[in-house]
């Protein structure tokens, strides 16, 4: 079976794994929803965090064939119990995890273990998780290009490119124009609020769950 992160997005938008997991969030259980599809009032659940369980066995899954090879011969693990140990010990710092690993499961661990450690990417892991939510609950930013917002950390800027994929947007900030900066802000697209005539009011996302 390919790691669930080499999986395209919709087929992890398609698996059980993920609708069960997602976000954290059961489908039947979708509070402190900030999105709602506009045709039908479907919920949406929230965008999926960083630290989410799926991101994170989304993450381990990527690795835990090269950690199993590392150990295999070493009888006493088997594969149940790699990944209980590798999500309970994950950090994003390859030497406090396999310290971790060490501490509390007595692991001895060398500059082979780290090296294999080192490759555990959240970012990546994240970014298909939330494909998949956009996937899977048919999100749809409600900006285009050229549209003016403002957002917690941009007190006004033109959008400069969209990412569906991901349902984020790239700003140009106005101050960073007048500095001639070049930089683009990219932000979800939940955290932006249109200049004009709905100041205040928050964007729906179209789409919703099947």
């Amino acid at each position: 079976m390919k790691p669930l992160f080499l999986m395209a997005s919709h087929e992890l938008a398609r698996s059980g794994y993920l609708a069960c997991t997602l976000g954290g969030v059961s489908r039947t259980g979708l509070m402190e929803i900030v999105m709602i599809e506009t045709n039908t009032a479907t919920a949406i659940p929230p965008r999926p965090k960083y630290w989410d369980d799926a991101v994170r066995e989304l993450a381990v899954d990527g690795i835990i064939g090269l950690v199993a090879e590392w150990i295999e011969t070493n009888s006493q693990f088997e594969q149940k119990a790699l990944k209980e140990a590798l999500l309970r010990c994950l950090d994003t710092n390859a030497y406090t995890y396999a310290s971790n690993l060490e501490q509390r499961y007595g692991w001895a661990p060398d500059a082979g273990l780290v090296c294999v450690l080192d490759q555990l990417t959240l970012v990546r892991a994240h970014e298909e998780v939330v494909k998949a939510w956009v996937t899977y609950h048919g999100v749809k930013v409600p900006f285009k290009e050229g549209d003016r917002v403002c957002a917690p950390t941009i007190k006004s800027g033109t959008i400069q490119r969209v990412l569906s994929s991901t349902a984020r947007i790239g700003i140009k900030s106005d101050e960073d124009a007048e500095n001639s900066n070049t930089m683009v802000r990219v932000i979800d697209f939940e955290d932006a609020t249109p200049i004009l005539g709905t100041i205040g009011t928050a964007p729906a996302a179209e789409g919703g769950a099947s």
